[in-house]
């Protein structure tokens, strides 16, 4: 035999076993063919619904600590296992919201200068820091809350954060929160 003959045997048997598979693919066993497998385990459902997604509810400003000029005020927001939560990739975003009867108005922070807030370590939480003419003002009221989220190492990972500053009503929808 020689070498053009051993070539063009050998493209026919390559073209022969392509078909083959082709014909054997197009007939394999569809989903619907087989039996559905045992359900996997549940997940444990944060607050929203989402697997060890937080988000707590809104709560007012009750200030820790206030200048004597009542112009800067801080408080300190406890969060459980700070520092595990931190190390294993998590996400803290604080929310305020400004309900004025005819419109409400929520916000990531920080806010410009005034309002802020700082993942503490040392005092185990979230600082908020108010810098406003008199701070003291923001305590106590139903119109002027807060709300943090927080998002584990996992799921933070695959949202673009910016920087901490999502909408909020985009970060619900994101959640697929109501």
């Amino acid at each position: 035999m020689t070498l053009t003959k051993m070539k063009k045997q050998a493209m026919k048997m390559t073209k022969l076993i392509l078909l083959t598979l082709l014909v054997s693919f197009s007939f394999s066993c569809s989903p619907e063919d087989g039996k559905d497998g045992a359900p996997g385990p549940q997940g444990e459902p944060g607050a929203d619904g989402n697997a060890n997604v937080i988000i707590s509810d809104w709560f007012q400003i009750e200030f820790d600590y206030i200048n004597s000029t009542n112009n800067a005020a801080d408080m300190i927001i406890p969060i459980e296992n700070l520092d595990s939560f931190l190390q294993n990739g998590g996400a803290i975003l604080l929310y305020i919201k400004w309900d004025e009867g005819t419109f409400v108005d929520i916000l990531p922070l920080p806010v410009d200068t005034r309002y802020f807030y700082i993942v503490s370590t040392l005092e185990g939480g979230i600082i908020f820091n108010a810098v406003d003419n008199n701070v003291s003002n923001l305590e106590n009221t139903p119109q002027v809350t807060l709300q943090y989220v927080l998002i584990p190492g996992n799921a933070s990972a695959r949202m673009n954060l910016d920087g901490g500053k999502i909408p909020y009503q985009e970060l619900m929808e994101y959640l697929n929160v109501e």
